[in-house]
């Protein structure tokens, strides 16, 4: 049985929208599982839960684990499949993550890409530069 899906794609990926996103200093490029709830906190990747987390010593960070461009984010797609989608959101930097990555106090959700999508766009991209 398939989960309903929290977050739906509600936009597309351009190269112009990646461009303009990586010039602004509070957007930040996110992968998410469009099940699941964001929530508010971060704990590392390896666990399933905050309490697995706890359990494990693991440090809970406020905010979400994001990425401040696209070349920092793309890093990222070898952990990640065309099960999550593409967030792109509005926000504060507070620390730096578990991965030295950017957690982010979000503020807006501003668009959900498609993976797919953002792969191929991401694509062209890499080839126009």
């Amino acid at each position: 049985m398939k989960q309903e899906l929290v977050y739906k794609v509600n936009g597309k990926p351009t190269i112009e929208k990646i461009e303009d996103y990586n010039y602004d200093d509070n957007m930040f490029y996110r992968f998410q599982n469009p099940s699941h709830e964001m929530g508010e906190e971060s704990w590392g990747m390896i666990y399933k839960s905050k309490e697995e987390a706890i359990e494990d010593g693991c440090d809970i960070l406020d905010g979400k684990s994001c990425c401040w461009n696209i070349s920092d984010f793309t890093e990222y797609l070898q952990y990640y499949d065309n099960d999550y989608v593409v967030m792109i959101v509005k926000g504060s930097y507070v620390e730096d993550g578990h991965d030295e990555e950017p957690v982010v106090d979000i503020s807006e959700i501003v668009e959900i890409w498609d993976y797919d999508e953002f792969v191929e766009v991401y694509q062209d991209y890499v080839e126009r530069k």
